[in-house]
Parts: structure tokens; C-alpha cells; sequence
């Protein structure tokens, strides 16, 4: 989803007391969401979250006995200080998440946002990822 399991249009699951309150709408081990842009992992293990931020070609191995909410990233408007597209893949045999960066020129998206109207902000991000 876009948001959280909670709110899927519009909650930022930014915080570990934010994830903890969105495991209970969800019943799957993993649910991935993407709102913040941020590659990210939220892991509940015995009533308690924990947090950490993935770095490129990083990967997870699932644990059974744990939950994820996973944030994969970004292909645009990147949030991480990173101006590179980010995306994950979930290798389903092997039960494990990788992240991993692809470098690209944001200046055919910064012409886009602009000739769109939208604010400069979102054109000038694409060069620093944030």
C-alpha cells in the first residue's frame, strides 16, 4: 500500500510507535508500504518494534517468527539523501528482501514536475534525494 495498513492513502509510518499500531491491521508476516520514500524495516518480535534503515544490495532474511512492515524505497522523489532510484526485491524461496540502487538522470522528471506546475521543491530534490 501507499500509506500504512491503518491508513492506506495517507498515514507516514515514520516512528516505531507508528508501526507498532499498524502490525494489529494486518495479518500477513509482511506488508510493504511506501509513503516516506525511505528504505526502510520495521520488525515486531515479542510485542516490541524495531527499526532499521537498509543500505544498497543489504539482505534480509525473514524470520518466521517475526513480522515486517518494509518500506522498499523510492523510484522517484527519493527521501533517503540519496538521489538514486531504489527498489527491492522479495526473493519468495529464499525468503529474503535485497536492496538495490540504480543511478539515473533526474532531469527529464525535474522538466515534467515543472512543465506540470507543481513546486520547485519537487523538481530540485531529485538532485540531492531529499
Amino acid at each position: 500500500m501507499h500509506g500504512s495498513p491503518l491508513d492506506p492513502a495517507r498515514q507516514y509510518i515514520m516512528s516505531e510507535p507508528a508501526a507498532r499500531a499498524n502490525f494489529s491491521a494486518f495479518a500477513e508476516q509482511v506488508c510493504f508500504f511506501a509513503h516516506t520514500h525511505v528504505p526502510r524495516a520495521f520488525i515486531l518480535q515479542n510485542a516490541e518494534v524495531v527499526s532499521f534503515y537498509f543500505s544498497e544490495d543489504m539482505e534480509l532474511v525473514l524470520d518466521k517468527n517475526l513480522r515486517y512492515l518494509v518500506n522498499p524505497g523510492s523510484v522517484g522523489q527519493p527521501r533517503d539523501g540519496d538521489p538514486r532510484a531504489a527498489y527491492m526485491l522479495f526473493n519468495l524461496k529464499k525468503k529474503c528482501l535485497t536492496l538495490h540502487r540504480v543511478k539515473y538522470d533526474p532531469r527529464e522528471a525535474q522538466k515534467r514536475i515543472r512543465r506540470a506546475g507543481l513546486p520547485e521543491y519537487l523538481a530540485e530534490r531529485l538532485d540531492y534525494g531529499r
